[in-house]
């Protein structure tokens, strides 16, 4: 294969939008289809946004349950097949709907999932919930705690960060959480 051939396949490749056309623009009408491509940025800069943001594109939408399938039969194939346990992650995103439960819409054991004072839910839906054995939630919030320092002036005010562990379903197991610490 030549460069000139290589340049032309990549013109005439199907390409999925990011549904920001300043970006598709960047990407020459947007993220290249039946190829690989690599996000990379520290931590906070967007990247689980943009991969979002793709989950909501109509064309990723009508394949979006069938994907999710076809996936999570493959990682139960290879656990099984290798006597793996397979950990998969899932963003949250923010729950938008009543607070009332009217939906009558349960995560599991709990009624809603709440962290850094947000009430969110798993970003796949409830097509990716189908698919899955188990579920545990990560949440955190910070507290404001005031230190009295020896010899300062004043009481300084320090944030505690607190994580905790929540077993959400599992057919095997009641519910169950901790809190727990990352430590360096």
């Amino acid at each position: 294969m030549t460069p000139q051939n290589l340049m032309l396949l990549h013109l005439s490749t199907p390409k999925l939008s990011i549904g920001c056309p300043i970006l598709d623009d960047c990407l020459g009408g947007g993220i290249p289809c039946n190829s690989i491509t690599e996000l990379v940025g520290e931590s906070g800069y967007g990247k689980t946004q943009l991969c979002l943001q793709l989950t909501t594109t109509p064309a990723y939408l009508k394949r979006r349950s069938e994907m999710f399938f076809n996936i999570s039969g493959t990682l139960k194939g290879l656990a099984n097949k290798f006597g793996l346990a397979v950990v998969v992650t899932n963003q949250v995103v923010d729950f938008i709907g009543p607070h009332d439960g009217v939906t009558r819409v349960r995560l599991g054991n709990l009624e809603s999932l709440n962290t850094s004072g947000r009430r969110v839910s798993p970003a796949l839906g409830l097509a990716w919930a189908h698919c899955i054995n188990s579920r545990v939630f990560l949440a955190r919030h910070e507290q404001s705690i005031g230190v009295n320092i020896r010899n300062a002036p004043s009481t300084t005010i320090c944030s505690q960060t607190h994580r905790t562990f929540h077993l959400v379903f599992a057919p095997h197991l009641a519910y169950a959480s901790a809190e727990f610490v990352i430590r360096k």
